[in-house]
């Protein structure tokens, strides 16, 4: 069975993908003053220590961050992001996508942060500073007043204060709860003009791909003018299939459309997609150079790189 566990793939081939188009996009969308909504739907724990036990178990960032940091040209902006997170040029820090979002947003944003893994989001807390069990808009840590309350691990406590010395204020207004994503992006994603959201679930049970099609073909109604990003896993014995076919058709305006196959395949995790739906006209051409020079520089083959009309 598939467990795709942030914590366990940090930095790895589909997390550079993930993230540069992620934070593509937000810069795209930051060329207008208007503050962008931003949904995570399954936001981890925004910031990763490359020395934390989950990330040393399989070090997935030395086959994938690191075969193209310090980087440069397309996706500029997420290797500014990391580059501010490692000063020393020695790779200490890594950000998940809620800390891309977090570390780029402005103050004029929104982040909404979901997460249902009741440890993952009790880190992702410490870091803004809620207290357990709250969730804060535009408070804390979201504007640089760090609260008091538990620190929880030591370790992670350092890190916390590391991560937070380097980047300086998060800017944006956040909202992180204990919540479905699914849920939370289908109630508020409608009632914001500028959106950019990110579904990546584990994929550990089978009936969340039908949940990503079932939510993208309720979105495709009620958010069409969003940009919404949907990483999954390639698997072997072709169980994503369905699903990509479903999004596929969805017929959403400027469906891009990538998968790459990992240079060191697993036995049944054979290679990342990736979706961006709403992917603006300006933005294709970078997009597929650039998702060809990715993966060339990561020795991964790509399968598919096209961009749909709708």
């Amino acid at each position: 069975m598939l467990s795709y566990q942030h914590a366990y793939h940090v930095g790895g081939v589909a997390d550079v993908f993930k993230h540069i188009l992620l934070c593509n996009s937000l810069i795209y969308l930051h060329k207008k003053p208007k503050g962008v909504a931003c949904f995570d739907a399954m936001a981890g724990r925004g910031f990763y220590g490359v020395d934390e036990e989950e990330v040393v178990k399989l070090q997935e960032f030395k086959d994938g961050f690191l075969q193209v940091w310090p980087g440069g040209g397309f996706g500029q902006s997420w290797f500014d992001l990391m580059d501010k997170l490692n000063p020393l040029k020695k790779l200490e820090i890594m950000a998940g996508s809620s800390g891309v979002m977090l570390g780029v947003g402005r103050p004029q944003d929104i982040v909404f942060l979901s997460e249902m893994h009741k440890g993952e989001a009790d880190k992702l807390r410490g870091f803004l500073g809620q207290e357990a069990g709250k969730s804060e808009v535009g408070d804390g840590y979201a504007r640089g007043k760090r609260r008091g309350g538990d620190e929880g691990e030591g370790g992670r406590a350092m890190l916390d204060a590391l991560v937070r010395d380097r980047l300086g204020p998060i800017l944006p207004r956040v909202d992180m709860a204990v919540r479905d994503g699914f849920e939370h992006l289908l109630r508020e994603a409608p009632l914001h003009d500028r959106v950019l959201g990110l579904i990546d679930p584990s994929y550990e049970r089978p009936e969340e791909y039908a949940r990503v099609l079932e939510v993208m073909r309720a979105l495709r109604k009620s958010a069409s003018k969003a940009q919404i990003h949907v990483w999954y896993p390639v698997m072997a014995d072709g169980r994503h299939e369905a699903m990509v076919r479903g999004l596929r058709a969805l017929g959403w305006p400027s469906t891009y459309h990538l998968e790459v196959s990992l240079p060191k395949a697993k036995r049944e995790y054979v290679a990342t997609g990736h979706f961006v739906f709403g992917l603006p006209y300006n933005m294709v051409a970078e997009t597929l150079a650039g998702a060809n020079d990715l993966a060339r520089w990561l020795g991964g083959e790509v399968l598919v790189n096209e961009v749909k009309a709708g």
